[in-house]
């Protein structure tokens, strides 16, 4: 039976997770380690274990990758409606309740440029989207 995940457990996952510095930054000099990594995993998976014994470090990589990703979601949209030209009142504002607790990721964390295959300035006849016919080219 899987763990069911309450407030209490997760901002004491997050709190365990944040003194084990080695699991997030990648300017650590113990992040390339991996038995330092998988000691730190042991040593929260012991103290989540306090809580429901069958917990799993599997369970565990698996929480966090989701609270990470839910973080970085929450980061992208408040950039992006930054970025729109919009005004305070626009700016979104995080719906992740524990936004403010995973804040210490913010520095730890690299947002990639999207990329676009549509030239500037290309003619729009030539968009994949446009609903001009374009004609075939003969065989």
């Amino acid at each position: 039976m899987a763990y069911k995940w309450t407030r209490e457990s997760i901002e004491k996952f997050i709190y365990l997770y944040q003194e084990h510095e080695c699991l997030y930054s990648v300017s650590s000099k113990d992040y390339l380690d991996r038995q330092k990594k998988a000691m730190a995993l042991h040593d929260i998976l012991a103290k989540m274990q306090e809580i429901d014994g069958c917990i799993t470090v599997d369970y565990l990589k698996k929480k966090w990758k989701s609270l990470r990703t839910q973080y970085l979601q929450e980061c992208r949209s408040v950039k992006n409606s930054k970025k729109s030209g919009a005004g305070v009142d626009d700016v979104h504002c995080p719906k992740l309740w524990c936004f403010d607790q995973l804040k210490f990721l913010h520095n730890h964390v690299q947002f990639r440029q999207s990329v676009t295959n549509v030239e500037e300035g290309s003619d729009d006849a030539s968009s994949p989207l446009s609903t001009e016919k374009v004609p075939k080219k003969p065989k």
